[in-house]
């Protein structure tokens, strides 16, 4: 997901002999520049490396190192929205969806992010307002952050489309809008499976048990060491308990 790659510089220090301050201003002006840029370049490649953990736990559902990884990146200083919008994606993740709502709420009103991240930003939106009951809401907003998504977020934003459908009780609605999710979303794993277990649990709410086991199923392949997965194997079971889902 993109996200704002800029970084705030941090000052070094050095051990710079007291005469040059006096005998060669330009010489200690260039000495401390070096220091500066060597303190600053590892500062960043510092960040990097948190921003990656980051991503590697939002993936693996750690809610451990992503709060971890979130704490270190406010103090290194992280620009002031990249930092709200990580510590949105952390609450989500633990979820503490109505903190994850005020986090976005704010960055989406502030005015100050690009149309990409403007539209990120809602579809974050949109998934936690469904989460805490205002499917309503969140239907309208990840729908206007499709309207605005790049080509790279509309899988993103038709899933959490089609999860706020669901949870709207508009279960043949979120049907359609899972399936385009999946066929347009390959590759992004964590994402198909949430896709694929909400889809089952709309074909199961209207009694389509054969289907909602096919997507079940799907959701196990796609991430199946993620909660949903374990989820989606719960569901299994009980469609089995239930019925012969199966000839």
């Amino acid at each position: 997901m993109t996200r704002l790659q800029k970084v705030m510089l941090a000052a070094g220090t050095g051990a710079v002999a007291v005469g040059a301050w006096y005998a060669s201003p330009i010489l200690c002006g260039a000495l401390l520049g070096m220091t500066f840029c060597s303190a600053a370049a590892a500062t960043a490649v510092h960040r990097g490396h948190v921003k990656k953990r980051m991503r590697q736990a939002l993936a693996l559902e750690d809610a451990t190192v992503a709060r971890h990884a979130l704490d270190q990146l406010r103090v290194d200083g992280a620009l002031p929205n990249e930092l709200a919008m990580s510590e949105a994606l952390v609450c989500e993740l633990e979820g503490q969806h109505r903190e994850a709502v005020r986090a976005l709420e704010r960055l989406v009103e502030s005015g100050e992010l690009g149309a990409g991240d403007l539209a990120y930003a809602r579809n974050n939106l949109a998934w936690s307002l469904a989460q805490i009951g205002e499917a309503a809401r969140a239907i309208a907003v990840a729908e206007q952050a499709l309207d605005d998504a790049p080509a790279w977020l509309a899988p993103y934003c038709l899933g959490t489309l089609g999860v706020a459908q669901l949870l709207a009780g508009r279960p043949q609605a979120a049907i359609t809008t899972l399936r385009e999710a999946l066929g347009a979303g390959s590759g992004q794993a964590r994402a198909q499976s949430i896709r694929a277990f909400h889809l089952g649990e709309a074909l199961r709410g209207l009694g389509r048990f054969d289907e909602a086991a096919i997507a079940y199923e799907r959701c196990m392949r796609e991430a199946p060491n993620l909660g949903w997965a374990t989820r989606a194997r719960a569901r299994l079971g009980q469609l089995a308990a239930a019925t012969p889902y199966r000839a």
